[in-house]
């Protein structure tokens, strides 16, 4: 799960899980979920032609700038409720999915690096803080404690991309000996 600014993030990990397909060939298979390579037909919305996380084994979330788009009103919680975006809702799709049954196993990988925003307009520059303030928000709903004092969820932070390909490689290489 990760938003279109982690574009460079995504290829990336497209790279590491072949590499691990090749070290653990014989003995296991990561078939990567990736939206950006899925045929999305104008007939359906864009979450509804995505896997999801909770029929997955590893869930990865990629997060930089932006939280992501907004659901159409007919994708909601239980309670009714709107997701802010669709990668809040593979989130809460995975980590629902993982209290209730184990799986799926969640990496989480925030990016650190400074966010410049080009002033083409108004609109653009006050969406994009729009956007950054959702991600802090999700950041504090699924993260932190009420008081913000301390952390309830495990998280990696990074800040060049090089950073997050040597953390994911050990992380997934460490994770995948369980299934082997």
């Amino acid at each position: 799960s990760s938003p279109g600014d982690v574009i460079p993030e995504r290829r990336v990990l497209k790279r590491i899980i072949e590499q691990l397909n090749l070290e653990f060939s014989g003995q296991l298979f990561l078939i990567p979920v990736l939206w950006e390579e899925e045929p999305l037909l104008a007939s359906e919305t864009f979450q509804s032609q995505i896997h999801p996380p909770s029929e997955t084994d590893i869930y990865i979330g990629i997060f930089w700038s932006r939280l992501g788009s907004p659901l159409p009103e007919d994708i909601t919680r239980e309670d009714g409720s709107r997701y802010m975006s669709g990668s809040e809702y593979e989130f809460e799709d995975a980590i629902t999915s993982f209290k209730k049954n184990g799986k799926p196993d969640l990496l989480m990988y925030f990016k650190n690096a400074e966010i410049s925003v080009p002033l083409t307009s108004r609109e653009d520059v006050l969406n994009r803080i729009e956007q950054k303030e959702r991600l802090e928000q999700f950041i504090r709903n699924w993260f932190m404690t009420e008081d913000g004092n301390s952390y309830t969820g495990a998280f990696h932070g990074f800040n060049e991309v090089e950073q997050l390909e040597n953390m994911v490689l050990g992380h997934l290489r460490k994770l995948l000996e369980k299934y082997v």
